[in-house]
């Protein structure tokens, strides 16, 4: 395996001044924020005697997950309805998503500008902002897509050999990750797909399974089984099923099948988060066709970690007749600045090399 380089301090500080600007913008937005219904429900289910999680207790919601419920009934019984003291948990997965994304920013980009890239939109975009320290579980999963493609990564890449200790602490984060939420096993397996196509080539397809057949039979058993024992819902829960309440599916973002062109655009808005940086996907653009050596990678990116996820959101929402909101992806949205920095990162290579700018940061790819 290449040995991945630190990047030079000033773009370590930089980075920093930039995470401190999108911490404090997040704080901001929540310091004008009144809780909302969805938040007031949440706060009213996590009240209380400690629910037995380990059966499928009612969350107010229509599945049973109890991730974001044990996350935040500590502080909710210390702080009642302090809701700084009630954000502390999700301040700490926002932290736990810009430390990620530093972590995949030194494997993924090589040049300054692109980690400045990046930092900067997942700073500015307007969606992870909102929900950073919503008595909501958005923020989490944010912070779980961004860590599960880490964790991934280091399981699936033929670069990466992770320790025997490290391959325990991954499997107990995924299963962590299964459990938080019914679309933790969509990031594990959109995120898992993208790798296997991406990396199996290098040894062919039986091997690559072959590597960690261990590893990967007791995360499916296990995980599979925990997924649908919470997945069942509480039928008592008001939440269990949506049709009752007759939701226009595609009351918020636009129906693909009717108008096509201003769906893109809702999506396109949301991965994006931020006006000021629609000019970057020029960027993707070029991507697609230059280099050429690149061409599948970018374009599998795009299917397996954006496209394939919200379609599939999509299509679970129509079945079970709720709105198909923006939130249910932010997770996705997560993973779009570093997906941008990649893209744009041989370009800024190319383009400043012209002028005698060049200062790798040593990413292994």
């Amino acid at each position: 395996m290449q040995k991945i380089s630190s990047p030079p301090k000033w773009l370590l500080i930089s980075v920093f001044v930039i995470t401190l600007l999108g911490l404090w913008w997040r704080i901001d937005i929540y310091r004008q924020h009144e809780w909302s219904t969805d938040e007031l429900c949440q706060y009213k289910h996590t009240v209380g005697p400690l629910k037995p999680f380990w059966l499928t207790a009612d969350y107010g919601e229509s599945h049973s997950f109890p991730g974001d419920y044990l996350l935040t009934y500590p502080f909710i019984q210390i702080f009642k309805e302090n809701k700084w003291g009630v954000a502390i948990p999700h301040f700490l997965s926002t932290l736990l998503g810009f430390y990620v994304l530093g972590l995949l920013c030194q494997r993924y980009l090589k040049h300054p500008l692109s980690w400045l890239m990046t930092f900067a939109m997942f700073a500015l975009h307007r969606q992870l902002i909102y929900h950073a320290l919503q008595l909501r579980p958005y923020s989490m999963l944010a912070a779980l897509g961004l860590s599960t493609f880490y964790i991934l990564e280091s399981l699936m890449n033929p670069l990466l050999s992770p320790s025997r200790m490290q391959c325990i602490l991954y499997w107990i984060a995924l299963i962590l990750t299964i459990i938080y939420h019914p679309y933790g096993l969509l990031i594990i397996c959109c995120w898992g797909l993208f790798f296997l196509l991406r990396d199996y080539r290098q040894t062919g397809f039986i091997p690559f399974i072959q590597r960690r057949w261990r590893f990967w039979l007791s995360l499916s058993f296990v995980g599979l089984l925990l997924w649908l024992y919470y997945n069942k819902g509480n039928p008592s829960s008001p939440f269990y099923n949506h049709r009752y309440l007759e939701l226009d599916v595609f009351q918020f973002i636009p129906n693909p099948l009717v108008d096509p062109i201003n769906f893109l655009k809702a999506v396109m808005t949301n991965l994006i988060g931020f006006k000021l940086f629609y000019l970057l996907l020029i960027g993707i653009a070029l991507r697609l066709w230059w280099p050429k050596q690149d061409r599948l990678i970018v374009a599998g990116f795009l299917m397996t970690i954006f496209i394939l996820p919200i379609l599939l959101l999509m299509i679970a929402d129509a079945v079970t007749g709720y709105w198909f909101l923006q939130r249910q992806y932010v997770w996705v949205m997560a993973i779009f600045p570093l997906f941008t920095g990649w893209c744009w990162d041989p370009i800024f290579i190319f383009f400043l090399n012209k002028i005698k700018w060049n200062m790798p940061t040593g990413a292994y790819r």
